[in-house]
């Protein structure tokens, strides 16, 4: 069983706080088997539930920095927000960005990086 970058920080919290799954769950309103699917990366993360990690394990401004960064890491789904009056032109860019990611090179994907932070490759 893989854990996400968001299911292995959380499991290392509860565990060094000696919490179990059962009470995390309960604690947070989901049941055992769903928490355990969200560390697996089997479910996503549902809106609201890193705040309420954040809260019961009472992480720190680090620790939740970094539980938040972890829980990004994990997605397995972006939305992109387009606005009333997004040019049909974008519109089409972000969908053939959504549908070729899957296919593209490590190279393509460092010269994508490269650009989007203003860096040329």
């Amino acid at each position: 069983m893989k854990l996400t970058p968001y299911g292995k920080l959380v499991r290392t919290h509860r565990m060094d706080q000696g919490v179990t799954l059962k009470e995390m769950s309960g604690a947070l309103g989901v049941s055992p088997a769903f928490l355990s699917s969200i560390e697996t990366g089997r479910k996503s993360i549902p809106q609201g539930l890193v705040e309420k990690t954040v809260q019961y394990l009472e992480l720190d401004l680090d620790e939740r920095g970094a539980l938040e960064m972890a829980a990004e890491q994990s997605k397995r789904e972006f939305k992109i927000n387009m606005p009333m009056g997004t040019a049909p032109g974008d519109r089409e860019i972000a969908a053939m960005f959504a549908r070729q990611f899957p296919e593209m090179s490590e190279e393509q994907k460092e010269k994508l990086r490269a650009l989007l932070e203003g860096r040329h490759a």
